[in-house]
C-alpha cells in the first residue's frame, strides 16, 4: 500500500529535495524566495524565536520575509514579522549576519522583551502558514523545480 503524503510532509520533502540552500537566495525565482524565507522563518522562530531567527544565518532572509508572508496571503504573520523588524534601525535587519548579530547585541531590556511578546504571538499560528504555503507551492509549480516530483500538482 502507497502512503500518501500530508502536504506539510510535502512541504518538508520539498525543501529537502529543493535547491533553496544550494544557490544564493538573489539566485533563486521569486517563488523560491518566497519559500525560502517564510520555511527559515518558521522553523528558527519555532526552535528559539525571533532572537535566534534574526542571530541565524536563516535571518540573511529576513528583509524579504513580510512581503514573502504577504505573498502567500499570512497578513497576520506578515504583521508580526514587520513588528519584530522594528527593532532594526530602519525597521530593516542587516543582510549581513555580523552586522545583524551586533545590532542583537545592542538591544535593550524592553526592545528584547518586545521580540519575546512576538515569540508568543507567532507560536499561536494566526493563519495556517502550512496550507497558505502549500497553496502557493501549488499557485508556482512553474517557478519552482522539484514540486511535482514529489506529488504537488
Amino acid at each position: 500500500m502507497c502512503k500518501v503524503m500530508d502536504k506539510n510532509e510535502q512541504l518538508i520533502q520539498l525543501s529537502e529535495r529543493g535547491r533553496f540552500w544550494h544557490l544564493d537566495f538573489d539566485d533563486l525565482s521569486p517563488a523560491e524566495q518566497v519559500f525560502r524565507a517564510i520555511w527559515e522563518l518558521e522553523g528558527e522562530v519555532n526552535n528559539g524565536g525571533f532572537e535566534q531567527y534574526f542571530f541565524n544565518s536563516a535571518g540573511d532572509t529576513a528583509f524579504a520575509v513580510v512581503d514573502a508572508l504577504k505573498a502567500i496571503g499570512a497578513y497576520d504573520m506578515a504583521r508580526i514579522a514587520e513588528d519584530a523588524n522594528r527593532v532594526f534601525p530602519c525597521s530593516l535587519p542587516p543582510r549581513g549576519r555580523e552586522e545583524r548579530q551586533a545590532l542583537l547585541d545592542s538591544l535593550d531590556r524592553e526592545q528584547k522583551a518586545f521580540l519575546e511578546s512576538l515569540d508568543h504571538e507567532f507560536y499561536g499560528y494566526p493563519g495556517n502558514l502550512t496550507e497558505l504555503l502549500y497553496d502557493y507551492v501549488k499557485r508556482n509549480l512553474a517557478d519552482i523545480p522539484g514540486a511535482t516530483d514529489i506529488g504537488i500538482y
